[in-house]
């Protein structure tokens, strides 16, 4: 079972510098998703192994589409699988290209958002937008939306909840009369007003109202007071940034003549586009991977490449609950579904069943022995670390054996993981998914490590492993 390959020290950030700079590269800094698969990985995977265009890539956590990014201005289709459905959305406002052209300056003749006859445009005749005039129509916009969220109250002030409910309001007012790119543009910089003005705390990933943040809300409530114009102020200037960034990543796709073509589907015809200068992006947010029964029976992935979430480390559906919410995207009944979905949160399935399916990857099982004898001598026979581990794993084994079923002869399968404390043990995560590769009759082509320079942690963190990974590590298999 044991393959022996060289570990390598892979130091992304600093081998890649001249290619991805550190800040503003293309459109992966648009939306701080949780625990976001670093750009380097997937543009280093793609790129190493993917020596001819229009191929297919596939990532089955993809989160915020940074793979799809890589994919598209690389030249190759993408499939994006994630169980959260803000998933489609960001697929699509990170890696469009952008058909209209943003004024500041209002002209004298009227635009768009003032014309009488707006509702004869179609969205092919609006080719300037007007910024002054979005701003002007937002700040006296009648039209309001409130997300169905019970909670909501908890989350903003009354007058800020108000605001929101105008912004967004305006936005699903005129939905349906402006391009899609645009659209994408005011729903993301809205997301972005959402959380300036929400009690949530804005320097780490995972959602809560942080002592801190209710006094800088405070402090907030205040300026706004004064001057009622902040909100729509710094909408604009957001709105201006999220463009510029758009239009990095359009002149890489004009220079290429490459354009997105979007689907929210898989069929036997439509994995790629017959035009040469398209690139299919097929975004199957709101999807278990673990469900999902694709209708094709032959081998079409060139090559999947993707980060999974840690064991139970990450709660994506409540990190981005607030922006789920304002999107329209699920209520209250839809959340608690979803969480229940997310990978690594099962405690039901079978032990022994789990124990019989994994009995060859020896690092898993004597992880077990270890995390199952700490959990016995601090909690007894009612501890939860153990179920859940064991299912975690138990899924991914599941999840990459489907997956492996499309993946082409030589093609090539890519995973980023990192190794988290259970119990105070580090689960050697890196040494189980690589045996489990050579289970599943996967040669390691490529096996080594990428530090963690700047780990985002909470402030005083009282657990086990207070000061998080050192580094996350890179398995690369062949079938």
């Amino acid at each position: 079972m044991e393959q022996t390959v060289q570990v390598r020290n892979y130091a992304f950030k600093q081998k890649l510098k001249d290619i991805i700079p550190p800040t503003n590269y293309l459109t992966h800094n648009l939306y701080s998703y949780p625990a976001k698969f670093i750009p380097h990985v997937p543009y280093y995977v793609i790129s190493r192994f993917l020596k001819k265009d229009n191929c297919i890539v596939l990532d089955p956590f993809a989160g915020s589409s940074s793979t799809a990014i890589e994919a598209l201005h690389l030249g190759h289709n993408s499939i994006c699988i994630d169980i959260n459905p803000l998933t489609n959305f960001l697929t699509k406002v990170k890696t469009q290209r952008i058909t209209f052209k943003l004024a500041q300056q209002t002209p004298l003749k009227l635009d768009p958002f003032l014309d009488t006859n707006i509702d004869k445009l179609s969205n092919e005749e609006i080719e300037i937008i007007h910024l002054n005039k979005i701003q002007q129509q937002i700040s006296k916009c009648d039209e309001k939306f409130y997300p169905r969220w019970k909670n909501i109250d908890h989350w903003y002030p009354t007058e800020f909840k108000h605001y929101l409910a105008q912004i967004w309001g305006f936005i699903y007012s005129i939905e349906d009369r402006y391009p899609e790119d645009f659209m994408n543009l005011l729903k993301l910089t809205s997301l972005y007003i959402s959380r300036y003005l929400s009690y949530a705390a804005r320097d780490v990933p995972k959602l809560f109202r942080s002592k801190r943040r209710i006094i800088q809300v405070e402090e907030l409530r205040k300026k706004i007071k004064s001057d009622p114009n902040i909100p729509y102020d710094t909408f604009r200037r957001t709105l201006i940034k999220y463009f510029n960034q758009m239009m990095a990543l359009t002149k890489v796709l004009e220079k290429k003549n490459i354009s997105p073509d979007y689907d929210e589907k898989i069929l036997k015809d439509n994995i790629r586009c017959n035009q040469t200068n398209k690139r299919k992006i097929i975004c199957l947010g709101d999807t278990d991977v673990l469900s999902l029964r694709l209708p094709l029976d032959e081998e079409f992935i060139d090559l999947v490449i993707t980060s999974p979430p840690y064991i139970y480390a990450q709660e994506y559906i409540r990190s981005t609950k607030l922006d789920l919410y304002w999107l329209n995207l699920v209520d209250d009944n839809r959340v608690r579904e979803l969480t229940k979905k997310e990978l690594g949160t099962k405690k039901s399935t079978d032990i022994e069943l789990i124990k019989n399916k994994l009995r060859n990857i020896n690092s898993f099982n004597s992880t077990m022995k270890i995390l199952e004898k700490r959990e016995k001598a601090k909690y007894g026979m009612n501890g939860k670390y153990t179920p859940l581990t064991y299912n975690y794993f138990y899924d991914m084994f599941l999840i990459i054996e489907s997956i492996n079923r499309y993946l082409k002869r030589k093609g090539i399968f890519g995973l980023f993981i990192g190794n988290p404390t259970v119990l105070g043990y580090q689960v050697p995560c890196h040494r189980i998914f690589y045996e489990i590769f050579i289970d599943l009759g996967l040669t390691i082509k490529e096996f080594g490590y990428d530090e963690i320079v700047s780990p985002r942690l909470l402030k005083g963190r009282q657990n086990l492993s207070p000061y998080g990974m050192k580094a996350e590590w890179l398995i690369i298999g062949q079938k």
